[in-house]
C-alpha cells in the first residue's frame, strides 16, 4: 500500500514537471531549456520525489538539486524545499522558497506554476519563526584581530556583532587571534532557539618575517640586454669576408695547377692569358676577402664593447629610479 502511494506521488511530481513545458515551442533555445533539459530534469525530479518518500533524503536532494539546477522553475524549487525541510534544513528550505519569487513567470506558465509559487510564499513565512540563531560574542585585546569560522567556512567578524540565522543542528566555532591558540565552542540549536556564545582567544602578534641580510636582496632584477648596432654589421661583413676569402682561395689553387704545362720557366702564351691570369685573379679576390674578413672582425669586437658599456647605462638607469622610490 506504502509502495503504491509512493509511485503515485512520483508519477503525479514527473505529470506537473511535464505539464511547465507542455506546450509547444517551450522548449524553444529561444525561449527556454531544450528537449533534453527537460527530459533530465524529470527524470531527476521523479527520482529523487521517490526517495524522499522513502526517506531517503540526502539522496533524494542530490536529485532534486539536479532538476533544480537544470531547470530552476517553481516546481523544481518547491519539491527541492521540501526535503530540505524533512532533512532539518529550514534555513536552506526558506531561503530557496524565496528565491522563488525571483524566478522570471514564463509566458506559458501553468497553473500548477503558479501555484507552486504560491505554496512557496507560504512555506517561507510558515519557516521564519521555526529558524534558531546564533549570536557569537568575541572578547579581543585592544588592537588585536581574530579569524572565526563556523562549521569549517570563514565569517567576517563584523557579521558576527548580530545574530546569525543557522539550521537547526549541531555546529562548532573557531576563533584565532592573530598566531595566538585557537579557541573552540561547540553548540546545539533547535527550531527558533536563540543562543550565544562568548569566545576570548587568546592574542598572539603574528611573527614579523626578519629583513633580508645586509648585501642581499630577494628581488629578481630583469636586465634588458641590448646589441649595438656595430656588432651586428660587423660580424655579418666578417662572414662574407670568410666565405669570399675560401672560395677564392681555393679557385686560385685549381688555376695554379696550370704551372706544370710549363717547362723550364716557359709557359705557353694561352696558359699564361688563362689559367694563370684566372689564378692570379682569384688570389687578389681572396686578398680582397681576407681584408674584408679582419674589417668585420674589428668592427665586431668594437661592437661587443658598445654593448657592455650600453647595457651597464642601461641597469644603472633601470636601477636608478627604483633606488629612489625605496623598492631596491
Amino acid at each position: 500500500m506504502t509502495s503504491t502511494f509512493v509511485d503515485r506521488r512520483a508519477w503525479a511530481a514527473l505529470a506537473l514537471l511535464g505539464c511547465l513545458f507542455a506546450s509547444p515551442g517551450a522548449a524553444r533555445a529561444d525561449a527556454g531549456p531544450s528537449a533534453e533539459d527537460v527530459a533530465a530534469a524529470r527524470d531527476r525530479l521523479r527520482e529523487g520525489v521517490v526517495l524522499r518518500d522513502r526517506g531517503e533524503l540526502q539522496p533524494a536532494i542530490e536529485k532534486l538539486r539536479v532538476a533544480y539546477t537544470i531547470i530552476p522553475t517553481p516546481v523544481t524549487a518547491v519539491e527541492l524545499g521540501k526535503a530540505y525541510v524533512l532533512a532539518g534544513r529550514i534555513l536552506d528550505a526558506r531561503e530557496l522558497f524565496l528565491s522563488v519569487r525571483r524566478i522570471a513567470v514564463h509566458p506559458e506558465e501553468t497553473a500548477r506554476s503558479q501555484s507552486a509559487r504560491e505554496e512557496a510564499a507560504r512555506a517561507a513565512l510558515e519557516l521564519e519563526p521555526r529558524i534558531p540563531s546564533l549570536l557569537v560574542s568575541l572578547e579581543l585585546a585592544k588592537g588585536a584581530t581574530a579569524a572565526v569560522t563556523i562549521d569549517d567556512a570563514p565569517v567576517l567578524v563584523d557579521a558576527l556583532k548580530d545574530p546569525r540565522k543557522m539550521n537547526p543542528g549541531h555546529h562548532v566555532v573557531v576563533a584565532r587571534a592573530g598566531d595566538g591558540p585557537e579557541e573552540r565552542a561547540e553548540v546545539d540549536l533547535r527550531e527558533g532557539e536563540v543562543k550565544e556564545i562568548k569566545l576570548a582567544p587568546r592574542w598572539v602578534p603574528p611573527a614579523v618575517k626578519p629583513p633580508p641580510a645586509a648585501g642581499t636582496t630577494t628581488e629578481r632584477v630583469v636586465i634588458r640586454q641590448a646589441a649595438h648596432p656595430s656588432l651586428w654589421v660587423g660580424f655579418s661583413v666578417a662572414a662574407v669576408g670568410l666565405a669570399a676569402t675560401s672560395a677564392f682561395t681555393v679557385f686560385a689553387f685549381d688555376r695554379a695547377n696550370a704551372r706544370d704545362k710549363c717547362q723550364e720557366g716557359y709557359c705557353p702564351p694561352n696558359v699564361m692569358q688563362g689559367d694563370i691570369a684566372e689564378a692570379r685573379g682569384f688570389a687578389t679576390g681572396a686578398t680582397i676577402g681576407a681584408v674584408v674578413l679582419g674589417a668585420g672582425l674589428v668592427t665586431g669586437f668594437i661592437g661587443v664593447v658598445l654593448s657592455v658599456r650600453a647595457n651597464e647605462k642601461g641597469q644603472t638607469a633601470e636601477r636608478l629610479p627604483r633606488l629612489l622610490r625605496g623598492e631596491l
